[in-house]
Protein backbone atom coordinates (compact mmCIF):
# COMPACT_ATOMS: atom_id res chain seq x y z
CA UNK A 1 0.00 0.00 0.00
CA UNK A 2 2.82 2.41 0.87
CA UNK A 3 4.44 1.73 -2.50
CA UNK A 4 1.21 2.57 -4.31
CA UNK A 5 0.92 5.86 -2.39
CA UNK A 6 4.52 6.75 -3.25
CA UNK A 7 3.94 6.00 -6.93
CA UNK A 8 0.70 8.02 -6.95
CA UNK A 9 2.40 11.00 -5.29
CA UNK A 10 5.30 10.91 -7.73
CA UNK A 11 2.85 10.68 -10.64
CA UNK A 12 1.01 13.74 -9.32
CA UNK A 13 4.29 15.62 -8.89
CA UNK A 14 5.48 14.72 -12.40
CA UNK A 15 2.18 15.69 -14.03
CA UNK A 16 1.96 19.03 -12.23
CA UNK A 17 5.68 19.68 -12.77
CA UNK A 18 5.24 19.20 -16.53
CA UNK A 19 2.13 21.37 -16.54
CA UNK A 20 3.93 24.19 -14.74
CA UNK A 21 7.10 23.93 -16.81
CA UNK A 22 4.94 24.14 -19.93
CA UNK A 23 3.03 27.12 -18.52
CA UNK A 24 6.28 28.87 -17.63
CA UNK A 25 7.75 28.19 -21.06
CA UNK A 26 4.63 29.61 -22.69
CA UNK A 27 5.29 32.96 -20.98
CA UNK A 28 8.30 33.26 -23.31
CA UNK A 29 6.78 31.82 -26.48
CA UNK A 30 3.09 32.80 -26.63
CA UNK A 31 2.64 36.35 -27.90
CA UNK A 32 -0.48 37.14 -25.89
CA UNK A 33 1.08 36.80 -22.43
CA UNK A 34 2.91 40.16 -22.27
CA UNK A 35 -0.28 41.92 -23.38
CA UNK A 36 -2.38 40.06 -20.83
CA UNK A 37 0.00 40.97 -18.01
CA UNK A 38 -0.03 44.60 -19.15
CA UNK A 39 -3.85 44.59 -19.27
CA UNK A 40 -3.93 43.20 -15.73
CA UNK A 41 -1.76 46.09 -14.57
CA UNK A 42 1.51 44.26 -13.97
CA UNK A 43 4.81 46.01 -14.80
CA UNK A 44 6.77 45.34 -17.98
CA UNK A 45 8.79 42.15 -17.72
CA UNK A 46 6.77 40.67 -14.86
CA UNK A 47 5.47 38.00 -17.24
CA UNK A 48 9.05 36.75 -17.60
CA UNK A 49 9.65 36.72 -13.85
CA UNK A 50 6.55 34.55 -13.44
CA UNK A 51 7.66 32.34 -16.34
CA UNK A 52 11.06 31.72 -14.74
CA UNK A 53 9.50 31.03 -11.33
CA UNK A 54 7.03 28.58 -12.88
CA UNK A 55 9.81 26.70 -14.68
CA UNK A 56 12.05 26.65 -11.59
CA UNK A 57 9.13 25.57 -9.40
CA UNK A 58 8.16 22.83 -11.84
CA UNK A 59 11.71 21.48 -11.89
CA UNK A 60 11.85 21.77 -8.10
CA UNK A 61 8.85 19.45 -7.77
CA UNK A 62 11.08 16.71 -9.19
CA UNK A 63 13.92 17.23 -6.70
CA UNK A 64 13.04 15.52 -3.41
CA UNK A 65 15.08 17.84 -1.15
CA UNK A 66 13.23 20.94 -2.38
CA UNK A 67 9.83 19.57 -3.39
CA UNK A 68 8.11 21.19 -0.40
CA UNK A 69 9.55 24.63 -1.19
CA UNK A 70 8.79 24.32 -4.90
CA UNK A 71 5.19 23.30 -4.19
CA UNK A 72 4.79 26.20 -1.73
CA UNK A 73 6.21 28.64 -4.31
CA UNK A 74 3.85 27.36 -7.00
CA UNK A 75 0.92 27.51 -4.61
CA UNK A 76 1.68 31.20 -3.94
CA UNK A 77 2.03 31.92 -7.66
CA UNK A 78 -1.30 30.25 -8.35
CA UNK A 79 -2.99 32.17 -5.55
CA UNK A 80 -1.79 35.36 -7.25
CA UNK A 81 -3.06 34.07 -10.60
CA UNK A 82 -6.42 33.23 -9.03
CA UNK A 83 -6.76 36.70 -7.51
CA UNK A 84 -5.88 38.19 -10.90
CA UNK A 85 -8.57 36.07 -12.57
CA UNK A 86 -11.14 37.02 -9.94
CA UNK A 87 -10.42 40.73 -10.48
CA UNK A 88 -10.36 40.30 -14.27
CA UNK A 89 -13.46 38.07 -14.18
CA UNK A 90 -13.33 37.23 -17.89
CA UNK A 91 -12.24 33.59 -17.79
CA UNK A 92 -14.12 31.33 -15.39
CA UNK A 93 -12.49 28.16 -16.75
CA UNK A 94 -9.00 29.52 -16.00
CA UNK A 95 -10.17 30.42 -12.50
CA UNK A 96 -11.33 26.85 -11.87
CA UNK A 97 -8.07 25.45 -13.27
CA UNK A 98 -6.08 27.75 -10.96
CA UNK A 99 -7.99 26.49 -7.93
CA UNK A 100 -7.23 22.88 -8.94
CA UNK A 101 -3.53 23.81 -9.21
CA UNK A 102 -3.61 25.46 -5.78
CA UNK A 103 -5.15 22.35 -4.23
CA UNK A 104 -2.61 20.06 -5.92
CA UNK A 105 0.40 22.14 -4.90
CA UNK A 106 -0.92 22.58 -1.36
CA UNK A 107 -1.39 18.81 -1.10
CA UNK A 108 2.13 18.13 -2.42
CA UNK A 109 3.59 20.72 0.00
CA UNK A 110 1.68 19.18 2.89
CA UNK A 111 2.76 15.62 2.13
CA UNK A 112 6.37 16.58 1.39
CA UNK A 113 6.78 19.03 4.30
CA UNK A 114 10.12 18.76 6.11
Amino acid sequence: MKRAKTIALWALQIIFALLMITAGYSKFTVDRWPGDFEQWGYPDGFVYVIGVLEIVGGIGLLIPRITFYAAALLCIIMIGATITRIIDSTNTVALIVHVVYILAYAFIAYVRRP
